[in-house]
C-alpha cells in the first residue's frame, strides 16, 4: 500500500500538469485529485511539493538514463552508439509525453535543488556515454573530444529540441528529421577523425 500511494501521488502530478501550472501545483490539489490523506503525502514527502517533484524526477531520470545507457553499450561502433543514444532518448520522450512534459516544466520551475539534480543526472549520463565512446574511439582510431561537449548536447540541445517539437504539435516527419540531424551534429561536435 505504501508504494501504491507513492505511485498514486506521482500519477496525480503527471495528470494535473495538463490542468495546473507546475508552480500552482500543491499538496492540497494533489490530495483532492488522488483522494489520499495529508498524512500519506507527508509520510512519503516530508517537505511537501518540492520533495514530490525531486522524487518523481529522480525516478523518471533513472529510468531514461538506464534505457539510454543500455542502448549505448549494446552498440559496437561510435556511429551505432550515437544513433542508439539519440534514438532512445528521443523515442523515450516521444512515447512518454506526460513524463516528458514534467521534465520540461520542472526544469523551468526555478527550484534550485531540482536544477542541481538535472545537471547531476545529465553529467552522470554523459560521463558514462563518454567512456563508452572513448573505448570505441580507440578501436576505430578516432578521438572523442570532450565529455563537456557531450554533456552540453544532452543537457541543453536535446532537451530544447524535444520541447520545441512537442510545442509544434509532435509531427512524425519532423521528429525523424530532427533525430537524424541531431545525430549528425553530435558526431561532428564530439568526434575528431584526425
Amino acid at each position: 500500500m505504501k508504494q501504491d500511494s507513492k505511485e498514486a501521488i506521482y500519477e496525480g502530478v503527471l495528470n494535473l500538469l495538463d490542468e495546473v501550472p507546475i508552480l500552482d501545483l500543491s499538496v492540497s490539489k494533489l490530495k483532492k485529485h488522488t483522494g489520499l490523506s495529508t498524512g500519506t503525502f507527508y509520510y512519503h514527502f516530508p517537505n511537501g511539493i518540492e520533495d514530490i517533484f525531486k522524487s518523481l524526477f529522480v525516478k523518471l531520470t533513472s529510468r531514461i538514463r538506464n534505457e539510454v545507457y543500455q542502448a549505448a553499450i549494446s552498440a559496437k561502433t561510435i556511429d551505432e552508439t550515437l544513433d542508439a543514444l539519440v534514438t532512445t532518448y528521443f523515442n523515450w520522450h516521444k512515447k512518454n509525453l506526460r513524463e516528458s512534459s514534467f521534465f520540461w516544466r520542472v526544469s523551468e520551475s526555478g527550484f534550485s535543488e531540482i536544477r542541481h539534480l538535472i545537471q547531476k543526472e545529465y553529467r552522470s549520463l554523459s560521463t558514462k556515454i563518454y567512456e563508452v565512446l572513448c573505448e570505441q574511439g580507440e578501436s576505430e582510431g578516432v578521438k572523442v573530444i570532450s565529455p563537456n561537449i557531450l554533456d552540453a548536447f544532452l543537457y541543453g540541445a536535446a532537451r530544447e529540441l524535444i520541447h520545441s517539437w512537442i510545442g509544434r504539435g509532435r509531427r512524425e516527419e519532423e521528429f525523424e528529421k530532427m533525430r537524424v540531424e541531431f545525430i549528425d551534429a553530435l558526431y561532428r561536435a564530439c568526434i575528431d577523425k584526425n
